[in-house]
């Protein structure tokens, strides 16, 4: 950990990360892809509806850009390492769904399962890029970028962050769009993808760049 900058709410968030993942990775092991899927339709109400909704607009582009120009205002080289883990994260994350080209649930259970989430067909993605899910990789990523941000002490604000993140990756299998593997390797690959480019950005980066702001103008 020499190259890498690591605070203490970071190892807060990769513990409840690590613990919480085992945990899935285990019920992925054991239980039938399409059976953790529908146990989760069980829950189907108008209240989750709603929550899932929203926490689904965590990794969407819209906050990624807010997030960007609020950092690109006020703190210039905070945008810069945004814009790095953007350019690194999703090519790799195309790329592996390009590589395996995992069917999702819709291509797999088809009608079946539209009828038991009372969803029409129209409503899935068509195409064979599940895994990784990229809406994990991104809320997972966003949460860890956001950690590094120095006002954050409380763990409070550290749980929240994990919880908004994992709500949006769940979401991805609340809806049926992905299988829990899905949002297991997206989550995985977002944490640490971003872990190492935030990490080592934040102890390269000189204090000159890190300090610098914009100037107000003079009229």
């Amino acid at each position: 950990m020499t190259y890498l900058h690591f605070p203490r709410r970071v190892h807060f968030f990769l513990l409840l990360f690590l613990v919480i993942w085992a945990i899935g990775l285990v019920f992925s092991i054991f239980i039938p892809d399409e059976v953790t899927l529908y146990a989760l339709h069980s829950f189907m109400s108008p209240f989750f509806d709603y929550y899932f909704s929203m926490v689904n607009y965590w990794p969407e582009p819209i906050t990624i850009i807010i997030v960007a120009v609020v950092y690109l205002l006020i703190k210039p080289y905070r945008f810069l390492v945004l814009l790095m883990n953007l350019i690194v994260i999703m090519p790799i994350t195309f790329g592996l769904k390009s590589l395996f080209e995992k069917s999702r649930p819709v291509q797999e259970l088809g009608a079946d399962l539209a009828l038991v989430l009372s969803r029409d067909l129209s409503f899935f993605a068509a195409d064979s890029m599940s895994f990784p899910s990229g809406h994990s990789t991104s809320a997972f990523a966003l949460a860890v970028f956001i950690l590094y941000e120095p006002l954050i002490k409380h763990k409070g604000f550290t749980l929240g962050l994990f919880i908004i993140a994992a709500s949006a990756a769940i979401s991805r299998v609340y809806w049926g769009h992905h299988y829990l593997i899905d949002i297991l390797g997206g989550a995985f690959l977002g944490t640490f993808l971003a872990l190492i480019i935030t990490g080592i950005a934040e102890k390269a980066l000189p204090e000159k760049l890190k300090n610098w702001r914009w100037k107000p103008l003079d009229f």
